[in-house]
């Protein structure tokens, strides 16, 4: 390896075997007729730059392992067979999509095949590709169709846009009138709300006071039809009452007669007790002064005595009914009767 510049060559046996530039090469290499997978026939343009070297080494193994003869042929079979294998996997309309796919691929496979020998590959790229005139007229004519199609699309689009804008705008202003009129009818809807309460507030005070008169009137009515039941209730205990106690009052009335036949008579019968008494005194009192002057007086004057009063008691009880029992019953049937007895046996 030399640098670059004007060099003395010398002594004539010398000589100069090849000359290696170190400078990157371009090599094109066109592919005509590669079946797709479809079976269209496309022709593909391939250019390649690659340099010898960079080092003298490189440089040794390219000129005296391959040659530039050889690195022509094996450039072409490398990229031919490369490119017909990718192109036979896809479609004729994905050819044009792999051209930066394939060119790093490519660029990749021929270093490895080719840096044994002392070549560098920089850049693969696919320089152009055709398909057939009838199947390129064809696409070209469905291209410019698609064209078409899409600027009719895009004028559709906006025609579209243009009337949805114009319906919006409509729908917009109707939506506004139709709150409005929503608006509208919620506020006669409130007053009409305002309105219902407060005829139902007023029936409502008027069906209460109603209520409340008719209440007081039936309470009226209730108590006064209690009066009346009460009232008839009364009257029929009182008559039941009067038919029921009028025994009891003809046995009352009775029992206060009596009672006061009774006093009466022991009235009267005290007066005669009280007058035989004022009499029994005075005949005491006589006998007593008698008593002095005739001691045999006394018998008979007792006799007198004794006489008298059993007729006085025979009156008394002829006039006064009278209920003897007890003790003083017992004293009194001794002092009357059985003294008088006892007088009698004694005469």
């Amino acid at each position: 390896m030399m640098d670059p510049g004007l060099k003395m060559f010398w002594p004539a046996w010398h000589r100069v075997s090849h000359i290696v530039t170190k400078q990157a090469m371009a090599y094109s290499n066109p592919i005509r007729g590669c079946p797709t997978s479809d079976n269209v026939m496309v022709d593909i343009d391939i250019s390649i730059s690659f340099q010898i070297g960079p080092t003298e080494d490189d440089a040794v193994k390219f000129v005296y392992t391959l040659g530039a003869h050889r690195l022509d042929e094996l450039l072409y079979s490398f990229t031919e067979e490369a490119i017909r294998g990718l192109v036979n996997s896809v479609r004729y309309d994905q050819v044009h999509d792999l051209r930066e796919d394939f060119a790093m691929g490519m660029k990749k496979d021929l270093n490895d095949k080719l840096s044994q020998f002392g070549v560098f590959i920089h850049n693969v790229k696919v320089t152009n590709v055709e398909l057939p005139p009838t199947l390129s007229s064809t696409l070209e004519g469905t291209a410019a169709f698609k064209t078409r199609m899409e600027e009719q699309e895009k004028n559709h689009e906006n025609q579209l846009r243009i009337l949805v804008n114009e319906e919006t705008q409509k729908l917009t202003a109707l939506q506004k009138e139709n709150e409005r009129a929503i608006q509208d009818l919620l506020a006669v809807k409130a007053r009409a709300n305002i309105r219902r309460n407060e005829m139902r507030t007023t029936a409502n005070a008027k069906a209460e006071v109603a209520i409340a008169q008719h209440t007081a009137e039936y309470a009226n009515k209730i108590k006064e039809a209690e009066g009346y039941k009460i009232d008839a209730v009364a009257t029929a205990s009182a008559a039941t009452v009067r038919e029921q106690a009028m025994p009891a009052v003809e046995l009352a009335n009775l029992k206060q007669t009596y009672s006061q036949f009774i006093a009466v008579a022991k009235i009267k019968s005290d007066a005669m007790v009280k007058a035989a008494e004022r009499e029994a005194a005075k005949v005491q009192a006589n006998a007593e002064a008698e008593a002095v002057a005739a001691a045999f007086l006394t018998d008979k004057r007792s006799f007198d005595y004794q006489q008298k009063k059993i007729r006085l008691e025979t009156n008394l009880a002829q006039v006064m009914p009278m209920v003897i029992s007890g003790k003083n019953g017992d004293d009194l049937i001794r002092q009357t009767m059985l003294q008088t007895l006892d007088t009698k046996r004694q005469t």
